[in-house]
């Protein structure tokens, strides 16, 4: 979660793991507006969504290959976390974003 303002640029680093057998080609990253508020003394509580930018088809790192049926479900959770960060450092072409 981060907090964001209309016009501000966001500049997202995308790091990829995957653990399955399947190639993943592209992502969707969406902008979402979350806004919650309480009505009167009785504290009824609302929330609502609402998507206000989507970027779709965005292409993955191309070392996120799929894993050899061998590795699938083997890898630790602390491998898979090192593994994400080795790959954060090494994209230097960050994806920039708008807030409309």
């Amino acid at each position: 979660n981060h907090s964001v303002g209309r016009g501000d640029n966001l500049a997202i680093f995308l790091a990829c793991r995957n653990d399955s057998g399947i190639d993943i080609k592209c992502i969707e990253i969406q902008i979402v507006e979350y806004v919650r508020w309480t009505l009167g003394k009785i504290q009824d509580t609302k929330d609502t969504y609402s998507v206000l930018k989507s970027v779709k088809s965005l292409a993955l790192p191309s070392s996120c290959k799929p894993c050899s049926n061998s590795e699938i479900g083997k890898r630790s959770p602390k491998a898979l976390n090192r593994y994400c960060l080795e790959e954060l450092k090494r994209r230097h072409e960050p994806v920039f974003i708008t807030v409309p």
